[in-house]
């Protein structure tokens, strides 16, 4: 499978470039995407950026010690 990726300035026109692409020889499918969903990782709903945010702040509670064990967490969960 190939991918081909068209950046179209001007969104009034997606579907009719889509709709021309879909008729090219060759071609199975068309998948229209938005810049959002672009920048979105694969199976996750966040963008890179808001992954790195997240392990950067998951590093600053583990070097305040804002953490516990996992047998802590089962303790606590299981009163729940």
């Amino acid at each position: 499978m190939n991918t081909l990726i068209v950046e179209i300035p001007d969104s009034n026109h997606v579907d009719y470039i889509a709709n021309m692409v879909g008729k090219l020889n060759g071609v199975s499918s068309v998948k229209i995407q938005d810049e959002a969903t672009l920048k979105l990782i694969s199976g996750l709903p966040y963008t890179n950026e808001e992954r790195i945010t997240s392990v950067r702040k998951s590093m600053e509670d583990v070097r305040a010690n804002n953490l516990i064990t996992a047998q802590e967490l089962k303790k606590r969960v299981a009163t729940w």
